[in-house]
């Protein structure tokens, strides 16, 4: 938890590339924390290494299969990689578990929108 909270507060200050250290750090601690891939793949889009940021989320829809955020942030990655067919799955799938995600009607309008062009 508190390699969690310094990434999170490391990307609250621009620190991305320490914030992935940290949530490096927190995934060799627990393998099998939702929340620390969950980290990591947002800090990898904000360092717009959108293939790695995929496979973290990859990993937290595999450990947490419930959790509406995860798909809804692969979906988000997945438009960033113009995989817009994909991402609008994603988002189907979080939005499934969580019909009112803002997040996710977002994420499934960005891709529907380049589907159609």
């Amino acid at each position: 938890d508190e390699m969690l909270a310094l990434g999170y507060s490391l990307n609250n200050s621009g620190e991305h590339e320490r914030a992935l250290e940290a949530y490096d750090k927190a995934i060799e601690l627990d393998p099998l924390s939702v929340p620390a891939y969950m980290g990591r793949g947002y800090t990898l889009n904000r360092l717009k290494r959108h293939e790695e940021a995929l496979r973290a989320y990859n990993h937290a829809v595999e450990l947490s299969p419930a959790n509406a955020a995860a798909f809804v942030q692969r979906g988000f990655t997945l438009n960033a990689l113009q995989q817009f067919e994909e991402a609008a799955a994603s988002a189907r799938e979080g939005l499934g578990l969580e019909p009112g995600n803002r997040a996710g009607l977002s994420v499934l309008s960005t891709a529907l929108r380049h589907m159609r062009t």
